[in-house]
């Protein structure tokens, strides 16, 4: 068996793991008994291990429980979880996604600490988000991007950055902001995220980000849709349209061909729109985008007669 373990009142607290897997799930029961804890360090300095799974039943997670585990890049927990301590996942370097649930109670000091390349958090919802949650949130300075599990939307959140600048005259430090991310991070509110405030930001942060941002921005809101509302839904097509190169190389970059759905519902092709798409495909080598819009194109207008001067 790969788990110490212990009993209590509650149920068991998986104490250590003894094993060397690269994918490690947590079972559900050991002995008949639900798994509720892991313990402090239970799986600390283990290297080997990628990717965690916990099952629905874990209410608890310990301090510092995957502390340097420098190689684990995915963790799941379940959607019961209360509990998460001090520094579990510091110095994992790799951890890259995160799944929690929207109403975990408390996350301890240091819970994502010197974990750089964290980048997709899962949310089970995007209301009843507890105070911990979103705070842990609005602390990540990085670019993030919150995928809400019970609707499948998504948001990004670009980065931001301090800069601490030295008023020798004053003998004082001002603090200025750069990027949006920190205007972004003000939709977290404590219960819910607050779509409105999330698409308002945006004619503010075409200031600060780079066009490419802007467009992933812009390409996620149109395919979720959460929460958005006409005026908003226009800022975004209008936004697109405008920049029609950003956003051509950004859908096949992220090779999201089925934003070109989107594109078609929300009245975006036109013809100039999808001539200017196909040349821009066709310098990229992917048939594949280059011939979905050749495809509309001869449907939504037809091929034009060639005429001759006699």
């Amino acid at each position: 068996e790969n788990f110490e373990y212990s009993v209590t009142d509650e149920g068991v607290s998986i104490d250590k793991y003894n094993g060397n897997e690269g994918f490690v799930s947590i079972p559900e029961e050991i002995n008949g008994l639900k798994v509720k804890k892991i313990g402090n360090e239970a799986f600390r300095w283990h290297k080997e291990i990628r990717e965690v799974t916990f099952p629905e039943s874990l209410e608890y997670a310990g301090d510092y429980a995957f502390c340097e585990c420098r190689g684990l890049k995915s963790v799941y927990f379940g959607n019961n979880l209360k509990y998460a301590g001090e520094h579990i996942f510091y110095n994992c370097r790799n951890l890259v996604e995160i799944s929690i649930p929207s109403g975990l109670e408390y996350i301890g000091d240091g819970f994502a600490k010197n974990c750089e390349n964290l980048k997709n958090i899962t949310i089970s919802s995007d209301n009843n988000l507890s105070s911990s949650v979103s705070g842990f949130l609005n602390e990540l300075s990085g670019e993030i991007v919150i995928k809400i599990g019970e609707t499948g939307g998504e948001l990004i959140l670009p980065s931001f950055g301090y800069e601490y600048i030295d008023k020798c005259y004053s003998k004082t430090f001002e603090t200025v902001t750069h990027g949006a991310g920190v205007l972004y991070r003000k939709c977290i509110e404590k219960h819910r995220i607050n779509y409105d405030l999330y698409d308002f930001a945006f004619r503010y942060a075409v200031r600060e980000e780079l066009p490419q941002t802007m467009c992933r921005i812009a390409i996620n809101r149109l395919q979720s849709q959460n929460g958005l509302n006409n005026e908003s839904k226009k800022q975004y097509i209008d936004y697109l349209s405008e920049h029609i190169s950003d956003t051509i190389r950004t859908i096949v970059y992220y090779e999201n061909i089925d934003f070109i759905e989107v594109m078609e519902k929300e009245h975006m092709l036109t013809e100039e729109i999808l001539l200017s798409a196909i040349n821009i495909t066709s310098e990229t080598d992917r048939a594949d985008f280059t011939a979905e819009f050749m495809d509309r194109k001869m449907r939504l207008f037809g091929r034009k007669k060639k005429t001759f001067d006699l």
